[in-house]
């Protein structure tokens, strides 16, 4: 069940991602209007910042606006208002990540309509596989769009490398909850290792990131659980382009 729970956590995130994308009240005092003018205020605030995802704080404090409400899609709405779903703000975590979009805050619903004129596979992929299903190596971070190479927190809010590139220690997002409304902490990381990857039914070779030292045909690589939000990594060797 929980290798289920685990594939689920990019449909919360879908959610709690689109959210921050609210009407607020600008720092100096002056109320946004809803709907359409709060909607232009933060999009005119976002201009001139980079591609990417952002702390909830560091958005806030980059453009000036206080988000003080958050939305969802209708089809989450309409299981709030059923009483299946709790509402929105208490379903987010304690500093949700914040999009910063390619033009504009899209709509819910219609039609999506493309047509690939070059050889550009990764443009193809992005469009059919990553709009439509769950990749999960998109999990703990998130890339902010085609070739541009910038890495944002998702799941992690924060991570770090020692010097020589032994040691990656992550942070989780606090307040993350699966669809069950258990918290994401990192004993979800240790189940995703020692009884996934580690677990020769179900993984008969570990992925090579856990071989990483000598010999490459053992494990060497050891994960160290700091607290209840905090994991470290450690190789044998360094390892700077550590991928999760």
């Amino acid at each position: 069940m929980r290798l289920i729970r685990y594939a689920m956590i990019n449909l919360f995130l879908a959610a709690t991602l689109s959210t921050a994308f609210a009407g607020g009240q600008q720092q100096g005092g002056a109320s946004a209007a809803p709907d359409v003018q709060s909607a232009q205020t933060v999009s005119d605030a976002w201009r001139g910042l980079d591609l990417g995802f952002y702390d909830l704080a560091e958005f806030q404090r980059s453009t000036g606006i206080q988000v003080s409400e958050f939305h969802e899609s209708p089809l989450l709405a309409s299981r709030v208002a059923a009483g299946s779903l709790p509402p929105v703000a208490e379903r987010l975590p304690d500093n949700p990540a914040v999009q910063i979009p390619w033009e504009n805050i899209g709509e819910y619903g219609g039609t999506m309509r493309y047509s690939v004129t070059g050889g550009d596979l990764y443009q193809r992929y992005l469009n059919t596989a990553y709009l439509l299903r769950i990749p999960p190596q998109e999990v703990f971070h998130r890339t902010s769009g085609p070739r541009i190479g910038r890495r944002d927190g998702d799941v992690l809010e924060a991570w770090e490398m020692n010097r020589d590139g032994t040691v990656h220690t992550m942070t989780i997002r606090r307040g993350l909850r699966w669809s069950d409304g258990a918290p994401v902490t990192t004993e979800d990381i240790r189940f995703y290792v020692e009884d996934h990857l580690l677990n020769t039914e179900v993984t008969p070779a570990a992925p090579e990131w856990l071989r990483w030292g000598e010999p490459r045909s053992e494990v060497t690589t050891r994960l160290e659980i700091v607290d209840r939000y905090t994991v470290n990594i450690v190789f044998s060797e360094p390892n700077p382009g550590f991928n999760f």
